[in-house]
């Protein structure tokens, strides 16, 4: 006959128990944080602005698994800059999600959040306070150029007063 050998589980998968079916549910355990990150707080308008989206697992197992993140730029009124978008990434302990995005023309000044939330963790997420983070800056917009304005005064009439006591 023949003999078969017990393997292992496929690491970062998650193991079921034979005789019940139901996940292992301390394997693959995590605990992610996720922060965006600038190179500062102030950029001109036009500019690429340059940021990262920072994925840790304070956990660490050395497990790989894919995390979906989902991430956007919103005016100070919560309108959209920069669409929502999706990006899974493959990661074993942290992860750098490195991003640009180019302002408009912004005449004054704008604020905007840089925001990011781990919409997936893929993997057994402990603590999911902390799954979301945002960056805020601030857009210095083009200023019309101000021509000095011509000032004047006119004298029509000189009085000379009097001395009368009261």
């Amino acid at each position: 006959g023949q003999s078969f050998a017990e393997c292992e589980a496929t690491p970062g998968a998650a193991r079921q128990d034979d005789e019940t079916g139901d996940e292992d549910s301390t394997y693959n355990e995590c605990d992610l944080s996720l922060a965006v990150e600038t190179d500062s707080d102030l950029y001109d308008a036009g500019e690429t602005i340059d940021y990262r989206i920072v994925v840790r697992d304070t956990l660490c197992n050395n497990t790989r698994h894919d995390v979906v993140v989902n991430y956007f730029v919103q005016d100070i009124f919560g309108n959209y800059a920069r669409e929502p978008f999706n990006t899974t990434q493959s990661m074993v302990c942290s992860l750098s999600i490195d991003r640009q995005w180019t302002s408009g023309d912004v005449k004054g000044s704008e604020t905007y959040y840089i925001k990011a939330i781990i919409a997936e963790p893929g993997c057994n997420e402990l603590v999911e306070e902390d799954n979301s983070g945002y960056a805020t800056i601030t857009v210095k917009g083009t200023q019309p150029e101000q021509k000095p304005s011509k000032s004047s005064i006119n004298i029509n009439e000189i009085g000379a007063g009097s001395n009368e006591k009261i």
